[in-house]
């Protein structure tokens, strides 16, 4: 019928230019068929679904959806592009608060989007599976007092002065790998334990040694997480080794760790600067690196911040991804785009959020520019990038051994 149709309107297109060129049709088949799938995590609507959105480079609509979160959809758009923007609308029914995620250009297979960067080193436990244990250190090192030491990742510490003992709290799956840290004598103690309580004797600790970075920009205050992994490629054996003060300032060091008995490291870095922005590192491997760097201002420069004329220049030093945040009365929408897309004629040239099924009909007129996020792994590309983060597979294993944020 519809070829019918195009040979008739071709018949009357020929009497009326008298001319006798054979008609052009285009088979519907010529359209490929292509193949996306993804899942949707840690969402926090209450009804456990996402909408998601393709379109394609045009911010043509390829499809438009309501799915279940947590669960890996296998989806299937009509054209000839191999890459599309994809869209996720994260909807909080009690507040109204809408989370817009958009990743440019992408080509998603089997992605699990929305994952914390750290879901590398997650705690698989249930917390149905942990205990409320207790334990209890004698005979302290000389020099020793309250407030003076670091206890682990456990969550309550009490020093008792007269009897020279220390009682801490966990909550942990058992085998647990408790650590004290005594910072001036710089002694410390990896003990492991299956008893919901145990006595710990300290009268033979081991040496702990102290770590100053060399940084790579001037820092005003830096909150320094280390943890190690008593056993390579274990996330079982993970013990915390430093935790930052609560009134952190800088000491003649960034933090301090056991001589031995560790066979990787993570380090988590916050670093604040002189004009109060914040940085982001971490590293992770079998030794500590002696100097650190951050992401800063001299990796890009804003040439526009206007949301219909946003233009951004890099330096040498190119990040795997940067991002676009706006906001508009509940809604936060981020874009995450490669550094090679450093202008922006407008959202709508990617998606048109008006359009879409929760957000049909929301006015959009005041939408303003946040701010610019900027990320980088190991010195991926973009899309290298996104395919580690967001690997089907990647639960306990995807670790960069530097990853940079801002």
């Amino acid at each position: 019928m519809k070829f019918s149709l195009i040979v008739f309107a071709y018949f009357i297109t020929c009497i009326s230019c008298k001319k006798t060129t054979e008609p052009i049709t285009v088979p519907i088949d010529s359209v490929a068929e292509r193949d996306i799938s993804l899942a949707y995590v840690n969402s926090v609507s209450e009804t456990n679904q996402f909408e998601i959105i393709v379109t394609d480079s045009a911010a043509n609509f390829l499809l438009d959806t309501i799915v279940s979160t947590n669960t890996m959809h296998y989806l299937k758009v009509h054209s000839n592009a191999t890459l599309f923007n994809i869209t996720t609308i994260d909807l909080q029914e009690s507040t109204g608060f809408k989370s817009v995620q958009t990743f440019y250009q992408v080509n998603p297979i089997e992605w699990k989007i929305n994952q914390q960067f750290n879901i590398g080193f997650s705690d698989s436990t249930s917390e149905a599976s942990r205990v409320d244990g207790e334990l209890f250190y004698r005979n302290l090192p000389p020099g020793s007092h309250a407030g003076n030491f670091q206890y682990g990742d456990g969550y309550s510490a009490s020093y008792d002065g007269i009897n020279k003992t220390i009682t801490v709290g966990y909550k942990a799956t058992l085998p647990y790998n408790s650590y004290i840290l005594f910072p001036t004598p710089g002694l410390c103690k990896i003990y492991q334990t299956s008893k919901v309580k145990d006595t710990i004797d300290l009268t033979v600790m081991d040496a702990a040694v102290a770590k100053l970075f060399k940084k790579a920009m001037a820092v005003k205050t830096g909150l320094v997480t280390v943890t190690g992994y008593i056993k390579k490629d274990d996330n079982s054996s993970a013990v915390r080794l430093w935790t930052p003060p609560f009134n952190p300032t800088l000491p003649t060091y960034d933090f301090m760790y056991p001589a031995s008995g560790i066979a990787q490291y993570r380090v988590q870095y916050i670093a604040i600067d002189n004009s109060q922005n914040s940085h982001y590192t971490e590293l992770f491997g079998d030794a500590i690196p002696d100097s650190i760097n951050f992401i800063d201002n001299s990796w890009y420069s804003v040439i526009n911040s206007d949301i219909n004329d946003f233009k951004i220049s890099f330096s040498n030093s190119k990040p795997s991804v940067y991002s676009l945040d706006f906001v508009v009365n509940k809604l936060y929408w981020g874009i995450y785009l490669p550094t090679g897309k450093n202008a922006l004629k407008g959202t709508r040239e990617i998606v048109d959020l008006s359009k879409s099924i929760r957000l049909k009909g929301q006015d959009f007129s005041s939408i303003q520019y946040n701010r610019i996020g900027i990320q980088n792994g190991d010195d991926l590309n973009y899309s290298d990038y996104y395919n580690f983060v967001f690997d089907k597979n990647a639960y306990g294993k995807n670790k960069f051994s530097v990853y940079m944020s801002y």
